[in-house]
């Protein structure tokens, strides 16, 4: 009997123990929930069933998902130096290696990424780059001073900006801007055709208006009067436009398709 009422005795207090141990657990499981932090999706991302992601199950997955390739950019117009885009946190940054097994310096450490760069043709004094914000996907054009690392815009930042494209003398871009669209009726936009003193961006000049948001591969005639370019219509189809500069006259210099004849895709024109 006297067993019995210490087996008892000793049940009890396992079970209370395993209550408070349950009890403590519980309690540590709510208030890691109640201090848990979760990701806030950008605004141009339509979410619709998606539970929340908290940032500690995003923190054990970047030892899986952290890569930071290296890209080249551009070459130094005259120095033995390469314009490299890596990784730096979460965007992508601009970083210049002098000379072969160089550590690459970091240029550039802006919020936003940067998708393409290059020097000024003549002297290598300055950059143009593009940034993009998380928040409207605006790709914005700017001209970064490598001697007072001063930062200016080149286009607005309403707009989204296609790559710019130099002259032959090196002192003049062209780059096209859309209106940043998230219903998908691309065919409804207008794209311009800007022309730009990278050091003015002040006296930029709209010397074109074409239909719709394809547009792409600009690149000036060798004595910088003409532009060439490429309208895009699907995977199978494309044609090449010329732009006389001084009039704003434009032309397709492509024979449009008919319904009998096979639709062809070119290549970016020069």
């Amino acid at each position: 009997m006297r067993h019995d009422r210490l087996w008892a005795q000793g049940s009890s207090r396992i079970s209370a123990i395993a209550k408070c141990r349950r009890a403590a657990l519980l309690f540590w499981v709510i208030a890691g929930c109640a201090q848990a932090q979760f990701l806030r999706p950008p605004n141009s991302f339509a979410i619709d069933g998606v539970p929340p992601i908290s940032e500690q199950f995003v923190a054990r997955l970047q030892a899986y998902t952290e890569f930071k390739p290296s890209s080249v950019m551009a070459w130094h117009p005259a120095l033995p130096s390469v314009l490299i885009g890596t990784r730096l946190n979460d965007t992508m940054q601009l970083h210049m290696v002098s000379a072969p097994g160089q550590k690459p310096v970091l240029v550039t450490d802006f919020p936003d990424g940067i998708i393409g760069a290059s020097f000024e043709p003549r002297k290598g004094e300055y950059l143009l780059f593009e940034t993009v914000r998380r928040d409207n996907e605006a790709f914005q054009i700017h001209r970064f001073d490598l001697a007072t690392k001063a930062l200016t815009a080149i286009s607005d930042s309403k707009e989204r900006a296609g790559v710019p494209a130099w002259n032959r003398k090196g002192d003049r871009i062209v780059y096209t801007t859309t209106n940043v669209v998230r219903s998908g009726k691309y065919s409804m936009q207008v794209t311009k055709l800007v022309l730009s003193d990278p050091l003015k961006p002040e006296a930029n000049k709209v010397i074109g208006t074409l239909e719709g948001s394809r547009w792409s591969d600009l690149d000036f005639s060798p004595d910088d009067r003409m532009l060439v370019f490429t309208e895009t219509l699907s995977t199978n189809e494309s044609h090449i436009w010329t732009l006389n500069i001084a009039s704003g006259e434009k032309r397709r210099i492509t024979a449009k398709n008919s319904a009998d004849s096979p639709t062809v895709f070119y290549g970016a024109p020069k």
